[in-house]
């Protein structure tokens, strides 16, 4: 059996490495999240871009309105 001194030890060591592996889950849950936020925040600015022209457009006498001032923009 261990004495109380090896055995304190052994418990703080392994109480650090379940901190560190819980640390390190956390880091690897909030670096994974990244590509989703990313992701949305693309979208929802791309379809802001597009909400905004159609405002733009409406009440103007122009039978057409201009497709896109933005390079490599998707047309509506």
């Amino acid at each position: 059996m261990f004495p109380f001194d090896e055995y304190a030890l052994v418990r703080e060591r392994r109480e650090d490495m379940f901190r560190q592996a819980a640390n390190e889950r956390l880091l690897r849950a909030s670096q994974d999240g990244k590509g989703l936020y990313r992701t949305l925040v693309l979208w929802l600015g791309t379809h802001m871009v597009k909400w905004g022209k159609k405002l733009e457009c409406v009440g103007e006498v122009k039978p057409v309105c201009p497709s896109s001032t933005l390079p490599g923009s998707i047309d509506v």
